[in-house]
């Protein structure tokens, strides 16, 4: 991997991140804070509880907010921000994951987002997946609640269904292999089956109607961020190149094949 992919990487991971939870630029966000029950101190202090890594704090004011002024772009993607902190999904652990995966020479979006919201090794067990995809799912339910998304709130979006693949797949293994804990890293999937053909058939229509809405989430994240930087850029072709190993039949429908064939690939 070349210097210039990674830092074409990491600064695309960076931009997205960071406006997502830098508020996408909105310069009279701390007028009035002196008022401490002011929106826009209450704003303040959720902003700073996210900063701190205290999730929950941030979650509990932003909701209240959000119920207050409901239709507030603003307030609704730091809402699915602070979601997505309290499932492993920050900014910090990103950066950290595609640092680490440059190091090695290895790329994967599977291995980023596992790495990211598991251990050292990408490893979790099935209490950690159900309670990170329930905050995923939360973060993308606030985000689908934006009117007309602009594109940093669109390639966010992409990078949440990139992690609810994944903990959904997850899940898929678990239940198939009779496990209570998954490594979500290629060779980690690579290693639990052994050589063994997956056998996803018991997947729900939501499931993979979930799955299904995580591809188009992405497609429409590539098409934002390549609007963006004016050309094809590294994470737009790495999301790609992962709908593309997903998406068997290149025509945004899952099925429990699909599925099977990709873990079977890795």
């Amino acid at each position: 991997m070349t210097c210039l992919r990674s830092f074409n990487i990491r600064f695309a991971i960076a931009m997205l991140v960071l406006m997502a939870l830098a508020g996408c630029g909105d310069s009279n966000i701390f007028e009035g804070v002196g008022d401490k029950n002011s929106k826009q101190a209450q704003t303040e202090q959720a902003l700073i509880a996210m900063d701190d890594g205290d999730y929950q704090t941030a979650i509990n004011i932003l909701t209240t907010l959000v119920q207050n002024n409901p239709g507030d772009a603003q307030l609704l993607q730091y809402l699915s921000s602070a979601y997505a902190g309290a499932a492993g999904l920050d900014t910090l652990n990103i950066l950290t994951v595609i640092n680490q995966l440059d190091s090695n020479g290895q790329s994967g979006n599977i291995d980023m987002i596992g790495l990211a919201l598991g251990n050292a090794n990408g490893q979790l067990s099935s209490e950690e997946v159900a309670a990170k995809l329930a905050n995923i799912n939360n973060a993308i339910a606030t985000l689908n609640l934006i009117q007309n998304p602009n594109s940093d709130q669109t390639i966010q979006l992409g990078v949440l269904s990139m992690a609810h693949f994944s903990l959904s797949l997850g899940e898929l293994i678990m239940g198939d292999l009779g496990t209570d804990e998954v490594t979500l890293t290629e060779q980690g999937i690579h290693d639990q089956y052994g050589g063994n053909p997956a056998d996803f058939s018991a997947a729900s229509p939501q499931t993979l109607a979930g799955i299904e809405q995580d591809i188009a989430n992405m497609n429409a994240a590539v098409t934002s961020l390549n609007a963006i930087s004016g050309e094809s850029n590294d994470l737009a072709q790495d999301i790609l190149d992962f709908q593309s190993a997903i998406d068997q039949g290149a025509d945004g429908q899952i099925t429990s094949g699909d599925l099977e064939h990709y873990v079977d690939s890795l």
